[in-house]
C-alpha cells in the first residue's frame, strides 16, 4: 500500500511517500531503530558489539529477507531519496525474543529486562520502533506510519495495536494518547547501574 501525503511547509514541499521498506533502505533503518531505542540495544548486546558500532550489526541482519530484523517488518516514510521515517511491527507473540537473540545478553542485563520481554497484549499487532526525523516531526509522519502499520494488522486479521514506550519519554506518551493509545501497565526494568531509563516502560494499546 502507498499513500502521498503533501507538506504545506515550503521548506519540504516535496510529498511524502509512504512505502514497505527495501533491503536498499538498511541504513536508514538501523539509525532509525538506534535513535528510536535510545540505548536499548547498546544495553542489551554490549558483549556482541565490542568495537562495531550498532549500525555495522544491525544493517546485515536489516537487508534479510527473514529472521527478527528484516526489512520485511517495516515501513518507511520518504522525501525524495531520503527516508525521513521508520515504523517496526508484527504480530505481538515475536517479541518473545528467539533463543539466539537472548543467548547474546548478558544475564544480568537479561535478568533487568525480563518484564519487558514477558509483557504483550495477546493477539495484537505490535509496534517495536517507531522513529521520524527530527526535522520532519509536527508534520503528521509518525501518524501516517501508525496508519501503515494498522493496514498490516487488518491484513493479518488484527485489530488491535500494542507497543511499549518509555515511561520518562513524556512527549511520546502524550503523542501516542492523541493517536488512541491507552495505558495496559507500567513495564518495570529491574536495577542495573548501565539501564538508560530506569523508569522503564509503559505498555499501551489501542
Amino acid at each position: 500500500m502507498v499513500r502521498v501525503v503533501k507538506l504545506t511547509s515550503a521548506i519540504m514541499s516535496a510529498p511524502i511517500l509512504y512505502r514497505a521498506a527495501r533491503a536498499t533502505d538498511a541504513a536508514a533503518i538501523a539509525q532509525g531503530i538506534i535513535q528510536a531505542g535510545d540505548g536499548f540495544l547498546e544495553f542489551a548486546l554490549v558483549n556482541v558489539l565490542g568495537q562495531m558500532s550498532l549500525a555495522a550489526w544491525l544493517m546485515p541482519h536489516l537487508s534479510q529477507p527473514e529472521g527478527m530484523f528484516s526489512y520485511r517488518s517495516c515501513d518507511v516514510a520518504v522525501v525524495g531519496d531520503t527516508v525521513v521515517g521508520v515504523v517496526v511491527s508484527f504480530p505481538a507473540e515475536r517479541n518473545e525474543a528467539p533463543a539466539e537473540f537472548l543467548a547474546m545478553i548478558p544475564s544480568d542485563r537479561l535478568a533487568a529486562l525480563e518484564d519487558f520481554f514477558n509483557a504483550k497484549v495477546p493477539e495484537s499487532w505490535y509496534i517495536d520502533t517507531l522513529w521520524v526525523d527530527a526535522t520532519y516531526r509536527r508534520r503528521g509522519i509518525g501518524k501516517g506510519l501508525i496508519a501503515q502499520v494498522q493496514a498490516r494488522a487488518h491484513a493479518a486479521g488484527r485489530s488491535t495495536l500494542s507497543l511499549m514506550a518509555w515511561a520518562s519519554k513524556p512527549g511520546a506518551l502524550a503523542f501516542y494518547a492523541n493517536q488512541g493509545f491507552a495505558s495496559v501497565k507500567p513495564v518495570p526494568v529491574g536495577q542495573h547501574p548501565a539501564t538508560p531509563h530506569p523508569e522503564g516502560f509503559v505498555l499501551l494499546q489501542r
